[in-house]
C-alpha cells in the first residue's frame, strides 16, 4: 500500500491521471487493467511524485506535477465541474460536456441547493452520480402557479402553442412563463420551472477547486 501524501486515495493511487481534456482521473477508476501500482517522491518535493503502474503486462510510469494538495469543497470555494442532468428515466435535459465547464462559488446562491450539497467535501479529479430530490431542486410543482388567460386578452401578435416560454409583467417584476394549454376561452400558464416537481440525477466531474 502507498503512502497517503494528502492527495485523494484509492486502492495505492496518490496522484491522478491527467488526460487531455483537463479532468484529473483518479487511476483505479478509469483504468481497470491494473495489477501492480506503487509511487514515490521525487527529491522531497512535496508537490511533485511518480505513480507507477502495470497495464496489460507492461510498466508504465507517469509523472505528474501538483501545483497545490487536493482541497476538499467547502463553502466559499469557487468550483469548476463538468455535468450531465438526468430524469428518473434516463433521459438527458441538460450538459455542460459540449461547452465550457459550469464554473461557480459554493454557497452563492447561483445553484440549486442539492447540487451545492452534492460537492461537499469532494475533490479535484473525482467523478460521481447524485440523484436530488424535487424539494432541494427547483421545488415541488405548485398548482397556485398555473393561471388562464382568456384567448381574448392575449396579444395579438402572439400564436399562443403549447410549450412556448413567455415573459408576463407583475407586481414584483417580469416573471417566465410556460404555455401548458390552449383551449378555445383560455391559455393556460405555467409559472412554476419547468423542471418543478421532478427528482433530477446528475454526472458529475470535478474539475477544479480554489
Amino acid at each position: 500500500m502507498a503512502k497517503d501524501y494528502g492527495v485523494k486515495v484509492t486502492g495505492c493511487t496518490v496522484l491522478s491521471i491527467e488526460k487531455g481534456d483537463g479532468i484529473k482521473y483518479n487511476v483505479f477508476s478509469y483504468v481497470k487493467d491494473i495489477q501492480d501500482c506503487h509511487a514515490r517522491r521525487d527529491g522531497g518535493n512535496p508537490l511533485k511524485g511518480y505513480l507507477t503502474f502495470r497495464l496489460s503486462g507492461a510498466m508504465v510510469e507517469y509523472q505528474n506535477y501538483i501545483k497545490e494538495p487536493f482541497m476538499a469543497v467547502k463553502d466559499g470555494n469557487t468550483v469548476r465541474v463538468h455535468y450531465t442532468g438526468t430524469f428518473s428515466d434516463g433521459e438527458v435535459f441538460d450538459s455542460s460536456r459540449e461547452r465550457e465547464p459550469l464554473e461557480f462559488t459554493i454557497g452563492d446562491g447561483s445553484l440549486i441547493p442539492g447540487f451545492e450539497d452534492a460537492l461537499l467535501g469532494h475533490n479535484a479529479g473525482d467523478r460521481f452520480t447524485v440523484t436530488i430530490p424535487a424539494d432541494d431542486a427547483y421545488g415541488e410543482h405548485l398548482e397556485e402557479l398555473l393561471m388562464e388567460v382568456p384567448v381574448s386578452e392575449v396579444p395579438e401578435d402572439i400564436k399562443p402553442e403549447v410549450g412556448m416560454m413567455l415573459q408576463i409583467a407583475t407586481d414584483e417584476g417580469d416573471m417566465e412563463v410556460q404555455i401548458v394549454e390552449v383551449n378555445d376561452k383560455a391559455v393556460v400558464l405555467d409559472a412554476n420551472h419547468p423542471l418543478a416537481g421532478e427528482d433530477l440525477t446528475f454526472d458529475i466531474a470535478v474539475i477544479d477547486v480554489k
